[in-house]
């Protein structure tokens, strides 16, 4: 972003491609910088992206661009209009008035269940539109969907900035790329996880972050660190509610249910489709006095897809090659989720045996790993150390002591213990492979 984001510093006051004339820098973000402009044609203002990406993700954003106006629906922002001008990709689209709904949820907290309800109802109605349309947002949080407002008006929703969205209606499309792209709080476990098959129950997911945070104020998964709130969405359930919120409002509890289902760790545990969360909140309304949009039938509660979609068994198939390495880990459970490695290692597909620090005994049993690792917070016994180095067969197998940054004394001991490598808290998931490997060689 930095190498060119002076360059796009320089439309303010220009005309972009002899038409858009850029009043005001807005923001920016990983892509480009976004402008309040007026369009010289129709005289009215739009909003205009400033984007310099690679060249194939210019032709993926104009693919995506191309469809997404072809869309068409008030609940999606309206594109008017993309190209190239002095080398920079752009993007225009409608100037909204209002506010975005984390703004509101910021102000507000937890939100009414009727006004929960509107919004959800037409979020759910552009999200079908899109999926229908072969489009997976990718991107669903708060600051992405914007509540217009006009005097004399019911507020209404827009989704914003479908950048982050991704065709799999083309062939080219059905495997997406597996870098690791969307907002921490609000992706599903499989795109943290890099999968290269994401379906639209990635979309459902961060639909049921944002249907738990319009119910209770906060976000599920609270991790202090991006990599807490990574391992959260693919191991720690969501919390469920504080039974006194849901007392004196039956909807709100059931509300809940259906919010956890959404965010089921695995794809093919939550609804397989927009219709079938529809029908699944369908079930639950009364009859009256709630959104038309959600009263379109009413059929008893429809349950999540239980067979797994082939697509997605394809993807299980193969994440399920591990490294080659493999690992004995003895680990405090009580250890918080960012100062364990346990799930760490997991996620990044090594081979693992992992027990309770009290059963290092046990090791005997086991076949010899590559590498043994000690983590019990910062108090780890490191009498282990000699205990395995003066076991038969176990005294050539490295050590990982992991512990405290900070406590430089007691990585000394560690060292001096016996271990071959001290890992700091919390782990950095792009150095770990390295340095682990490293160990070995």
């Amino acid at each position: 972003m930095k190498s060119f984001d002076s360059s796009l510093d320089e439309f303010a006051g220009k005309d972009v491609a002899d038409r858009y004339r850029c009043l005001m820098r807005l923001g920016s973000g990983g892509m480009g910088v976004v402008y309040l402009a007026e369009d010289s044609i129709s005289q009215k203002n739009v909003i205009l992206k400033a984007l310099k990406p690679p060249a194939l993700a210019k032709e993926r954003i104009f693919r995506e661009a191309n469809i997404l106006s072809q869309l068409n629906h008030p609940h999606i922002v309206t594109i008017f209009d993309f190209g190239v001008w002095q080398e920079i990709t752009y993007i225009v689209m409608e100037y909204l008035e209002g506010e975005d709904l984390k703004q509101i949820l910021t102000k507000a907290g937890a939100l009414s269940t009727e006004r929960i309800m509107d919004i959800l109802a037409e979020i759910m109605e552009a999200l079908e539109v899109a999926h229908n349309a072969g489009i997976i947002h990718r991107d669903l949080k708060p600051a992405n969907i914007f509540c217009v407002m006009k005097p004399g008006q019911d507020e209404y929703i827009k989704i914003l900035d479908f950048g982050l969205a991704k065709s799999f209606i083309h062939q080219e499309d059905s495997l997406i790329d597996s870098e690791i792209t969307g907002t921490p709080h609000y992706m599903s476990p499989e795109q943290i996880l890099g999968r290269t098959l994401i379906s639209v129950q990635s979309d459902i997911y961060s639909l049921g972050v944002i249907l738990y945070e319009m119910l209770t104020g906060v976000v599920p998964m609270t991790g202090e660190t991006t990599m807490a709130i990574f391992l959260e969405h693919i191991y720690k359930p969501a919390p469920r509610f504080d039974k006194a919120s849901c007392k004196h409002d039956p909807l709100r509890k059931r509300l809940q249910e259906v919010s956890l289902t959404c965010l089921q760790k695995d794809p093919a545990d939550r609804y397989d489709s927009i219709r079938s969360l529809r029908l699944a909140i369908n079930s639950i309304l009364p009859l009256k006095g709630w959104p038309e949009k959600l009263q379109l039938c009413h059929h008893s509660r429809i349950k999540p897809n239980q067979k797994r979609s082939r697509n997605y068994s394809a993807a299980t198939r193969e994440l399920s090659t591990y490294r080659n390495l493999s690992f004995v880990v003895l680990e405090d459970t009580d250890l918080p989720v960012d100062y364990a490695i346990t799930p760490m290692l997991k996620m990044l597909h090594y081979r693992i045996e992992s027990y309770p620090f009290r059963s290092w005994r046990k090791f005997k049993q086991l076949d010899y790993p590559h590498i043994i690792i000690l983590n019990s917070g910062e108090n780890n016994n490191l009498t282990i150390i000699s205990a395995l180095q003066n076991t038969e067969h176990w005294n050539t197998i490295p050590i990982v002591v992991c512990g405290p940054a900070d406590d430089q004394d007691y990585m000394d001991r560690a060292l001096e213990a016996g271990a071959s490598e001290y890992l700091a808290y919390p782990f950095d998931p792009r150095e770990l492979p390295l340095k682990l490997e490293n160990i070995v060689t």
